[in-house]
């Protein structure tokens, strides 16, 4: 299983490199989530059943009756999506 950065952090707190400061992890986790919530929903939903609930994506084809490729399509979409704006926000946390 492949973990996200804060998957990994959660997990491993006694890395210090890896606690860069609690209110930072903290306002990640709050711009994650309203980056992933301004999503259209297609591409909402698909993101929260793999990333939060660590579903497969033939098990969200199977819930959501659509074919894999389908939800492939827009797990991908849904990331070039969520890219600019997350990276943007993860270089301005970090410059300073």
């Amino acid at each position: 299983m492949v973990l996200s950065k804060i998957q990994l952090q959660e997990q491993l707190p006694f890395i210090p490199f890896l606690q860069k400061d609690r209110l930072t992890q903290k306002e990640l986790r709050s711009t994650i989530g309203e980056a992933v919530l301004a999503l259209p929903l297609k591409y909402r939903e698909i993101i929260i059943l793999y990333y939060y609930e660590e579903l497969h994506t033939v098990e969200i084809a199977t819930l959501l009756q659509q074919p894999e490729s389908t939800i492939r399509t827009r797990l991908r979409r849904a990331r070039d999506k969520l890219r600019p704006v997350l990276s943007s926000e993860w270089e301005d946390l970090y410059e300073e």
